[in-house]
């Protein structure tokens, strides 16, 4: 390496890795102690010469920290962390074991809601398939440690609480078939007796070998007079994939997570 390259990647390290991005500050920081700065080549290294990204299998894998946040549960390689800075919250998004995860610090009290806002609905993309084909969908429970399946019929699903107070279903898609798109217009409708309207949330997702990360949708506001604690609430699930089809299922919602503020 030539002795400038090696005093601007020294200054670099003492202003730690500032960046601004997409209207926030960010940091890299690496958290491998025996990463190597002066590798080209170091998979540990957050802040590596060249591109940002490298082809995987089914997509790009970040290599390095994104100029915008990273979507948790999106695939990168490596062990380093991104600090990406608001008005009221610092987050920290984390590579490891192959895929990003995030934390949330409060700068600021924010009074009604969450510091950390409200979550995207989904893992977004910008050019979302415009023909016709035909595929199987298939809609289950958010990832984790268990494969993906399909939801059962009638499953008691548990939603998570959101920043803002909602109540919100978190879900995945599956699809199969040839030459499935990288990014989808999809439409989740969540549908009840109970609610005054029917919850949807239209999205342009990214998809990865046919299968998004994590999706949700918000649970509406219900009529709860005629419902009390114990009750479980039949709901429809309907996700429908532009151009391609759509899938329904029939699930449940326990009381405390339809009435639990509007009741």
């Amino acid at each position: 390496m030539q002795p400038g390259a090696t005093m601007a990647r020294y200054i670099a390290w003492l202003l730690g890795f500032t960046l601004l991005a997409a209207g926030c500050d960010v940091t890299v920081t690496s958290v491998d102690d025996e990463a190597n700065p002066n590798d080209p080549n170091d998979p540990n290294d957050p802040n590596p010469p060249g591109p940002k990204t490298k082809q995987g299998e089914c997509g790009l894998i970040d290599i390095g920290c994104p100029s915008a946040r990273p979507f948790p549960g999106s695939p990168c390689e490596g062990s380093f962390s991104c600090t990406y800075e608001d008005e009221v919250a610092i987050i920290t998004s984390t590579c490891a074991n192959d895929a990003w995860t995030e934390s949330v610090e409060c700068t600021e009290e924010v009074i009604g809601g969450s510091c950390g806002g409200t979550p995207p609905a989904s893992e977004s993309c910008t050019s979302p398939f415009s023909g016709s084909m035909e595929a199987t969908l298939e809609v289950g429970p958010p990832p984790g440690s268990q494969a993906f399946r399909p939801f059962e019929e009638g499953e008691l699903i548990s939603p998570e609480i959101g920043g803002q107070g909602s109540a919100m279903v978190w879900f995945t898609l599956r699809m199969d078939g040839d030459e499935l798109p990288d990014c989808a217009r999809v439409t989740a409708t969540l549908e009840s007796g109970v609610f005054y309207d029917p919850g949807q949330q239209i999205s342009d997702v990214k998809l990865r070998c046919g299968a998004s990360l994590g999706m949700y949708s918000v649970v509406p506001y219900a009529d709860c007079e005629n419902l009390t604690e114990g009750d479980v609430v039949d709901v429809t699930l309907t996700v429908e994939v532009a151009g391609i089809g759509e899938a329904s299922y029939p699930l449940r919602l326990a009381y405390e997570d339809v009435c639990f503020i509007f009741g």
